[in-house]
């Protein structure tokens, strides 16, 4: 829902700017109309923009609302700093039209006469035209916080200088409106060819500046850097995140992630190589598909090592193109152990190796799997579990199930075949009477999934790696 909103308000701000763009533009040209009939169905065309350009102002006012039940983050900037310009802005506009509805009252049956020069004076005083230019641009700020640089680092200075450099445009318009009133008033409102001319230039190379300033920034912003320095707050700005939260001095020397690596002279205890490679695999309904794999199979080998072992793993990329990495999903280990691709390392391609050593000091069930493109690769099968046993001995007459989710994309269409591991049909197992069964249940979707066990009473152990206190025992 939270995404729709999102999307909504972004085509909501835009329509507001244009929608008070237009109705600016009909407003300046009231003083040109010739006769009282041409001025009356002006009025009439101005109210109904008005009345749509509001209707998108309570709009907004209400998606505000909405993106507010998420939490005051997500409505902050907006609340503070965009809205406090809108708001009084738009609600100052009924002015101009309490001015138009009163002068539209005043005309009487004789439309083909001409308008009064009085009303004309009025129809081009600051007074009248300003309320609708402050907020066109009062949406035009909303539409570029929102769309550039939206979220933004939210404090007083930032507030302070966006109310005064609006204060100053204002003051800069309301000038330049008694001007323009005057010289209007000298030449009799003749709105000449080179007038016309000029103002369908200046809108042209206005509308020019906009685009070529949106789609210069689209594109730089598009551009992925060669490489990140993860201790820079220039991004981490827009989330808000201080020196202090990060606990980090600027002033620290500089760290590269790829040296911040796991034990590299220590003996090991145990090792594993992964290969990652395309392979056909059957599922147990017969169905047959090209899948990504780890050693070729799907699930990828069970990684089992003792709490405290140091554990090295050799990945080698046999023939996925993209490039691959081990990520240990939930796993605490060093930043260059990590297998995040573009961040703690390059992807490795196909005919690389890399090697990953860390010390499993948590225990618990885990999974691993490729993180280049993970969501892609995670449901082309390169994904496995990671059972880190604890240094005391299990319970005796323990049986040990591990249940992987996942769910197979077979046809083009992107519907899912939810399986576990490469059974989509019913697996039956039978377990002695007495047995205690210790089932690890690892979600490998992207999306939440339900398990329901009946007939037997249980107990939650663990919850993502995490022991519970003195667990109950629980039924249906």
């Amino acid at each position: 829902m939270y995404e729709q909103l999102y999307l909504i308000d972004f085509a909501v701000v835009f329509l507001l700017v244009v929608s008070w763009a237009i109705a600016a533009n009909r407003l300046g040209r009231l003083p040109f109309r010739n006769t009282k009939k041409e001025f009356k169905q002006s009025v009439k065309r101005f109210t109904i923009l008005y009345v749509i350009a509001q209707a998108l102002v309570v709009a907004e006012l209400v998606i505000l609302f909405l993106l507010g039940t998420y939490g005051w983050e997500f409505m902050k900037e907006k609340v503070l700093l965009s809205m406090p310009l809108l708001i009084p802005s738009a609600f100052s506009t009924l002015v101009t039209l309490k001015i138009l509805r009163k002068m539209n009252s005043r005309i009487t049956d004789d439309l083909q006469s001409t308008e009064d020069e009085m009303d004309r004076k009025l129809l081009t005083s600051p007074k009248f035209i300003l309320p609708i230019q402050a907020t066109l641009i009062s949406s035009f700020v909303d539409w570029y916080s929102f769309y550039f640089v939206y979220p933004f680092e939210l404090n007083v200075v930032n507030a302070i200088l966006l109310w005064i450099v609006f204060a100053l445009i204002l003051v800069a318009l309301w000038l330049r409106q008694k001007r323009r009133s005057v010289k209007l008033l000298q030449t009799n409102y003749a709105n000449t060819t080179s007038t016309r001319l000029l103002r369908a230039v200046i809108s042209f190379v206005c509308l020019a500046f906009l685009i070529g300033v949106w789609y210069t920034l689209s594109v730089k912003a598009s551009v992925l850097p060669d490489q990140m320095n993860m201790g820079s707050m220039g991004s981490m700005n827009h989330r808000e995140i201080t020196m202090q939260m990060m606990n980090h001095s600027m002033n620290e020397k500089e760290i590269s992630v790829a040296s911040l690596t796991g034990p590299q002279t220590e003996k090991v205890d145990r090792h594993f190589e992964l290969v990652a490679q395309k392979q056909q695999v059957k599922l147990s309904s017969g169905k047959t598909m090209e899948a990504w794999t780890f050693n070729g199979t799907v699930p990828g080998p069970e990684l089992r090592v003792k709490q405290g072992e140091i554990v090295e793993v050799v990945l080698k990329n046999k023939d996925i193109e993209d490039g691959v990495t081990i990520h240990w999903h939930g796993y605490n280990v060093p930043n260059a152990e990590d297998g995040v691709a573009g961040v703690t390392q390059d992807s490795v391609p196909p005919g690389g190796i890399h090697i990953y050593r860390f010390q499993a000091k948590q225990a618990g069930t885990y999974w691993y799997h490729s993180h280049q493109q993970s969501a892609k690769q995670v449901i082309k099968g390169l994904f496995g579990s990671l059972i880190v046993e604890p240094k005391d001995p299990p319970e005796p007459n323990t049986k040990e199930i591990t249940v992987l989710s996942q769910a197979w994309q077979l046809a083009n269409d992107r519907s899912l075949t939810p399986t576990y591991g490469l059974n989509d049909t019913l697996d039956h197992q039978t377990i002695t009477s007495g047995t205690i069964v210790r089932l690890r249940i690892i979600n490998a979707q992207n999306y939440p999934q339900s398990f329901q066990l009946s007939g037997v009473p249980f107990k939650v152990v663990a919850i993502d790696g995490n022991d519970i206190q003195s667990p109950a025992l629980l039924t249906n």
